[in-house]
């Protein structure tokens, strides 16, 4: 009898509160999120709609970046959603999967149509989706006014640097650990943004943390971090990655217009 009237009091969870159950879910990660939750029970699909749920998009823990998981999770999270975090891995890029650049119109269109939809966005780190850069800052810059923090590696050319430069001057963190830059392209950075008040340049290859140039230039900066940055580069093909970059602010608008164009129509 005691058993019987204990298993009566056990509150079931599909019987939790709408509210409670939107904060858990929130949680619980884009994987069961998209492909489990919603087919528990129909008070957890009903919970799963809420946009509260949708608010941190993290593709790390999908497998593989289809952009009609993106744009789900986009369009479910009703405009909620104030951090995005692609994945890291180049294969699961978008435009990296085979034949997807025929099922999408150009990136400038396809990222200005997909960001209209985040007008709360405040936090980016752009994963494998870094060589998209320019089109994705160009559609935040249109649509996500709140936004003030941005994550990249790679290797960062001037023409990046000026996409930041020209597209979000007023970020206001931004992290750019582990990339391969050179000191002038830092300085680029360091003399655009002047709103910033944390620059993570950790472990960074290229630049020398101590010049002079780039300490002064960095003085407004509430938190500037270099450690483990240096000068020298592991490998032959980075040292000539960042002399081209050098070689590269020297060039002009038309011609990196020019070069954007050409990328475009080779997804087309």
């Amino acid at each position: 009898m005691g058993e019987l009237l204990e298993q009566e009091q056990v509150r079931k969870w599909e019987e939790l509160d709408t509210d409670c159950l939107t904060n858990i879910f929130g949680r619980v990660g884009l994987q069961e999120l998209i492909n489990s939750v919603p087919l528990v029970c129909n008070s957890w699909y009903k919970a799963s709609l809420d946009p509260n749920c949708w608010k941190i998009l993290d593709f790390r823990c999908l497998h593989g970046l289809a952009p009609y998981k993106l744009e789900f999770a986009i369009t479910r999270s009703c405009g909620a959603t104030t951090k995005l975090v692609f994945p890291h891995h180049i294969q699961h890029s978008l435009y990296a999967q085979k034949g997807i650049h025929k099922l999408l119109p150009s990136p400038s269109e396809y990222f200005m149509e997909l960001f209209g939809k985040l007008e709360n966005l405040e936090v980016l780190d752009l994963g494998s989706l870094a060589p998209y850069m320019k089109y994705i800052l160009a559609a935040i810059s249109h649509h996500c006014k709140n936004f003030s923090s941005l994550t990249l590696a790679g290797v960062l050319y001037k023409k990046q640097a000026r996409a930041i430069v020209d597209l979000v001057p007023k970020i206001k963190y931004l992290d750019i650990s582990d990339s391969i830059l050179s000191g002038s392209t830092l300085m680029y950075i360091l003399s655009g943004c002047k709103d910033l008040v944390l620059l993570d340049a950790r472990r960074c290859q290229g630049f020398d943390a101590k010049d002079p140039d780039i300490v002064k230039m960095a003085s407004h900066i509430k938190t500037f971090l270099t450690n483990g940055s240096t000068k020298s580069i592991d490998e032959f093909n980075s040292l000539n990655i960042v002399n081209n970059d050098e070689i590269e602010d020297e060039d002009n608008d038309d011609e990196d217009d020019s070069e954007d164009t050409d990328d475009e129509d080779s997804m087309e």
